[in-house]
């Protein structure tokens, strides 16, 4: 059976290929990434597996020799892989990531033909705009969530606990107001940079929302904008069946 497997920078998302469900297993770096790979490819035995990943070089090394010890048809997806439907954007093409470059695909290929602006909310944010014609045009990248909260918990000295998100925007407590104004302030972010990025495109775009704090700021963005959780997955998928 051909497995896809995502791994970012503390999860590690999979399914097989014929049913596109979801499943994530945690790690925390490379080394256990590897390990936690091993355990998993073992008890699960794909013939093959069509992989993304962001964790560099030496993970990479790792991988290879695990699916060959292992007897894993392995192929790895980069920013350099060839697609059909698009094109990197990038001046340097290796420098876009893998994981932005195989969410992209995925999402042209659901909306064939239009342009789309990808937000990925993962460690960090991504949004990217690829026209109709599946030409990458570029992107920009923010801290998550968890960083931007995670910076005023590491510099704020008397600070030392959060509050849950809200649209409010007066609090009256100061986990709260840290909680509240990180939400609203990077969602307010997302939303000007869509909204930027529409205006240099001759087409109406899709937006479309992924990753794992996707489900989290979805409620404060444009209500047009479209949940897809599988989005690398689906991108994933889509090589699959291309190779």
């Amino acid at each position: 059976m051909v497995m896809l497997v995502d791994v970012g920078n503390s999860r590690i998302k999979w399914s097989w290929r014929s049913e596109l469900n979801q499943y994530a297993l945690n790690h925390q770096g490379w080394q256990d990434a590897i390990k936690t790979l091993r355990q998993h490819l073992k008890l699960k035995h794909p013939s093959r597996l069509f992989l993304v990943h962001v964790l560099g070089n030496d993970f990479n090394n790792d991988l290879i020799s695990l699916c060959v010890d292992l007897q894993i048809d392995l192929r790895l997806i980069t920013a350099n892989t060839k697609s059909l439907l698009i094109s990197n954007g990038y001046e340097q093409s290796n420098q876009l990531g893998s994981d932005r470059f195989v969410a992209l695909e995925g999402a042209v290929s659901e909306f064939v033909a239009q342009a789309c602006i990808v937000i990925d909310c993962g460690t960090a944010i991504t949004i990217d705009l690829v026209d109709a014609d599946g030409n990458h045009l570029g992107g920009i990248i923010l801290p998550g969530v968890r960083l931007w909260l995670k910076s005023l918990l590491n510099n704020t000295q008397e600070l030392n606990q959060l509050g849950g998100y809200s649209k409010q925007v007066l609090a009256t407590n100061t986990a709260d107001g840290v909680s509240w104004g990180c939400i609203n302030g990077l969602s307010a972010a997302i939303e000007s940079i869509a909204t930027q990025m529409e205006a240099q495109c001759s087409t109406p775009c899709k937006r479309i929302i992924c990753g794992g704090d996707s489900t989290v700021l979805l409620d404060y963005l444009d209500p047009q904008t479209i949940l897809r959780p599988h989005l690398v997955l689906q991108g994933l998928r889509h090589f699959s069946l291309s190779k």
